[in-house]
């Protein structure tokens, strides 16, 4: 979509977002990709990107006033510079302006390529010091490698101990890393092996082992990957707990029994599956819900606490209320979106607190559904085309489309006023009388001289520009009128019988 001629819609060239950006934590998701769509209309021109909050928040899915406090971040971050420009002396317009500030890629290029090997070693990053790191950058200050401890040294991991200890003990990275054996490490600490804690329990007891080496050489040398006494014992106190766990577990997930459904219930599920919907099978939690909800139907506690009255319901009421539901899902009647009724579960219809309704049931019980209306005759099946795909070419920019109902309807209207218009004006208008697709492009250009006139974008107007009054009682006439499309002497708008 494009807002002025000199500006090329960024969806046909894809966005780019330079690392110095994409590792910001500071900066969202969406303000990295408003950043990519900045950045290429801002190399279109001249002039940067002067395009509104309402463009740019079409691209991110953002209201206007969102879209201003992400250019505020960005702007703070120094990502971006922006230039106010006066239009107008007399009315004091000005027009905004902005550019990306190249300065950003010396400003943090320093820590995207730490950051870079860091994902090369194949590690994984803590955005915590991260975020410390690019507020740094921000504010000119960053301390790369500043004696003992410098950033640069705590983003790889390294400082003046670890290099003497390199060989002997090799430390994950504490500042910005913590590796997937770290991470194992401190999900596991509980469950160490039993030979690593004798190991550990023996280390702390050296200097009574030093005493005793003696006693020792005398023992016999113990085979490698036998188990000791008190390693048994730890291992089958582990396993006992790991047994005891996975019964409870069991218990937690066991299916549900089958549940009993009396008699009185019955014809109600048969007259729900009679008309094609579906029911869970029993030994399901849903089931189980739907034999709930309909004894309390019938008991008359379902809507017990709630803005319905309090009564108890009989299979007839039952009966009518499904059929009219079965009546809602024909496309000839209300609601038009019908996915959410054709997964509708039985407890689901007779209440539901957070639909719209809460209870199905009552609203088909007390009213019928209504008849979509007929679809509207299109008198001028030709013109309603050109309409549609001058609108699809200018305002869309040839994006696929396909108008809703009451887009359509609007078009049919601009159709017929328009074939209207000219046959009422047919002996004051010369030489397009029975030019269809001259009608049309002239309808659409009275349209855009007045929203350019208003300085707004072309991307706002609606079907319901083509077939308004205000269109065909002055934007139509103004136009033919200014651009000399009138026969005889004058150019006055007053020569119109204008079509209301």
């Amino acid at each position: 979509m494009v807002e002025e001629n000199n500006q090329v819609r960024p969806g046909f060239i894809g966005v780019y977002i330079p690392g110095e950006v994409l590792f910001n934590p500071h900066i969202s998701s969406t303000e990295k990709l408003l950043f990519g769509f900045i950045n290429n209309l801002a190399k279109s021109g001249r002039r940067g990107c002067f395009a509104s909050n309402r463009y740019l928040g079409n691209f991110t899915n953002q209201i206007p006033t969102k879209v201003s406090l992400s250019i505020k971040n960005l702007l703070d971050f120094k990502y971006i510079t922006i230039k106010y420009i006066q239009k107008n002396n007399q009315t004091q317009e000005t027009e905004r302006q902005i550019f990306v500030d190249d300065t950003f890629h010396e400003r943090y290029s320093k820590v995207v390529i730490l950051i870079n090997e860091i994902i090369n070693s194949g590690n994984f990053v803590v955005l915590d010091n991260i975020s410390k790191a690019f507020l740094q950058c921000k504010d000119g200050v960053f301390n790369e490698a500043d004696g003992e401890g410098g950033l640069s040294e705590k983003i790889r991991g390294i400082s003046k101990k670890d290099k003497q200890k390199e060989e002997v003990n090799k430390s994950s990275l504490s500042f910005f890393i913590k590796t997937k054996k770290d991470n194992e490490q401190e999900v596991q600490k509980d469950f160490v092996l039993p030979s690593k804690r004798i190991k550990n329990s023996e280390k702390q007891s050296s200097d009574d082992q030093n005493q005793n080496e003696e006693n020792k050489k005398e023992k016999p040398p113990t085979v490698r990957g036998s188990v000791g006494a008190r390693e048994k014992s730890y291992i089958n106190e582990c396993n006992t707990d790991l047994k005891e766990t996975q019964a409870e577990k069991s218990k937690n997930n066991k299916k549900p029994s089958t549940t009993f459904v009396p008699e009185t219930i019955k014809p109600f599920i048969a007259v729900w599956e009679s008309n094609g919907f579906k029911v869970s099978h029993n030994g399901t939690n849903q089931f189980s819900y739907t034999v709930k909800a309909l004894k309390n139907l019938i008991t008359g506690n379902i809507f017990k606490d709630t803005e319905f009255p309090v009564k108890s319901y009989t299979l007839p009421d039952f009966i009518s209320s499904v059929n009219r539901l079965k009546l809602s899902m024909s496309p000839d009647y209300y609601p038009l979106n019908k996915s959410y009724l054709e997964k509708i579960t039985i407890h689901d219809f007779l209440y539901n607190p957070y639909s719209k309704s809460k209870s199905l049931f009552i609203t088909m019980l007390s009213n019928e559904p209504k008849p979509v209306r007929e679809k509207e005759i299109d008198y001028n099946p030709n013109i309603t085309t050109l309409i549609i795909g001058k609108y699809k070419k200018e305002v869309l920019k040839g994006f696929e489309y396909e108008p809703t109902t009451p887009e359509r309807s609007k078009f049919i209207l601009a159709a017929s006023k328009l074939s209207t218009f000219f046959e009422v004006n047919s002996k004051k208008v010369s030489g397009i009388a029975k030019d269809v697709n001259k009608q049309v492009d002239l309808l659409w250009l009275a349209i855009e001289q007045e929203t350019k006139s208003m300085r707004t974008s072309i991307a706002d107007i609606t079907p319901g520009f083509f077939c308004s009054d205000l269109t065909f009682s002055r934007r139509l006439p103004a136009y033919l009128a200014a651009n000399n499309y009138l026969k005889g002497e004058g150019n006055g708008q007053e020569h119109f019988s204008i079509y209301r």
